[in-house]
């Protein structure tokens, strides 16, 4: 007999495994999206919309099914069979990046966000079945705690690693190959853990029928015709609507910023991670305001927030595209287009090497060019860097012996 706590550990660790591997393979193919076409010399903003797309559509296409799923079969069963298929989609994911069919990973990511949306209602179910309706909340609790980590250190990871091995090895499908592997070693280790857990039975026999697909939108209709709810839902999907655009426009302002290079997914996840906290301490401080009751009076105040945050980075300046580097340290730059050369004048000031190296030689200001040829002619982009001087603590002088009891004054 498997112990309750062993299956409840399992459980909580294999879901927030899960989604761990969903939002690191997100951030991780979003950075590929953003090299490759930036290799080719297109726009890569259609397809990070298409990610989006495939990440979402299942929950919304397979939606009731899923939940007919977790109730006609043993919830273990289903959980089991997700996380098998996770480890089928990942291993696709790697082969694809193998032989390089960026289609073929698309194909792959959609199947793993396909098993996310099976694995969602089976996982929330069968605590109850675990616990009971006692401690229901305590564990539901913590496993939306382990989510929440899970889908912060996962994002952030995803673009990190991507952009660590894009900078050691230069090849983006190499990197997004490593990370791949990566997640695929961590999804199989997930369907290991959770043999620990208890088996449960099936709750309905209830047998499918063609409705099932189609009977979240009757449910939707149902809703609009009660004006508090349909009001309420609308409020929900409004912010889990700015949620979506944020985390998509993100890495369009990563790349921007980093002109494209090798850090672009390690930015766009650090600006989500940052996100992500701040979410947290939203919900630390609902929750702290709700503990007697539900304070709808939160809403409002939530709403007018976001609303300001929005409004504040819509007037915020663009940067002005000064960089700066210290006496004897290197900064790293990047352009949006490939194949071309970097240079720096005055040379006294800072000098550059291959693949966007500038390295600061003595306090001022320097010109950064980055010039690319071919057939039809040259063109050429510039940018500012401010070396900045190392600190110097001067030299200490005054009067080299003391009394005892007497006081001296040195000067720097």
């Amino acid at each position: 007999m498997k112990s309750p706590r062993v299956s409840l550990a399992a459980l909580i660790g294999a879901q927030a495994q899960v989604t761990f591997n969903d939002c690191a393979a997100k951030f991780m193919l979003i950075a590929l999206a953003q090299q490759l076409a930036r290799q080719g010399g297109t726009d890569a903003k259609p397809l990070i919309a298409l990610i989006a797309a495939l990440l979402i559509s299942p929950y919304i296409l397979f939606g009731p099914l899923c939940g007919w799923l977790a109730d006609r079969f043993s919830k273990r069963a289903v959980i089991n069979g997700a996380l098998v298929l996770q480890v089928v989609a990942m291993g696709l994911v790697v082969g694809a990046l193998w032989l390089k069919l960026f289609w073929i990973v698309l194909g792959a990511f959609f199947l793993l966000s396909v098993q996310t949306a099976i694995l969602a209602p089976a996982k929330r179910g069968i605590i109850l079945e675990y616990v009971g309706p006692e401690k229901l909340s305590r564990y539901v609790g913590y496993m939306e705690m382990f989510t929440v980590t899970a889908i912060l250190v996962g994002s952030f990871a995803g673009g990190w690693l991507f952009s660590h091995w894009l900078s050691v090895g230069g090849d983006p499908w190499r990197a997004a190959l490593l990370v791949s592997t990566t997640l695929w070693v961590l999804a199989g280790l997930a369907w290991a853990i959770f043999q620990l857990t208890q088996p449960t039975p099936a709750q309905t026999k209830t047998p499918f029928t063609g409705s099932l697909l189609v009977q979240h939108f009757q449910l939707a209709a149902e809703v609009r015709g009660e004006r508090p709810l349909w009001r309420a839902t609308m409020g929900i999907c409004f912010f889990y609507g700015i949620g979506g655009f944020v985390s998509v426009l993100l890495p369009q302002v990563a790349f921007e910023m980093s002109g494209g290079g090798a850090r672009t997914g390690a930015i766009s996840s650090g600006m989500l991670l940052m996100l992500g906290v701040g979410t947290l301490a939203g919900n630390l401080f609902a929750g702290l305001f709700s503990r007697r009751g539900i304070e709808l009076g939160l809403a409002p105040l939530g709403g007018g927030l976001l609303a300001g945050a929005l409004l504040g980075l819509g007037f915020t300046l663009p940067g002005t595209g000064q960089f700066t580097v210290c006496v004897g340290s290197r900064i790293d730059l990047d352009s949006t287009r490939a194949g071309g050369t970097w240079s720096v004048t005055p040379t006294t000031i800072a000098t550059a090497s291959a693949g966007g190296y500038i390295y600061g030689v003595s306090a001022g200001t320097a010109t950064v060019t980055y010039t690319v040829t071919n057939g039809c002619g040259t063109a050429f982009t510039t940018a500012t860097v401010a070396v900045n001087p190392l600190p110097d603590a001067g030299t200490v002088s005054g009067m080299d012996s003391v009394c005892t009891g007497d006081t001296i004054s040195l000067a720097s």
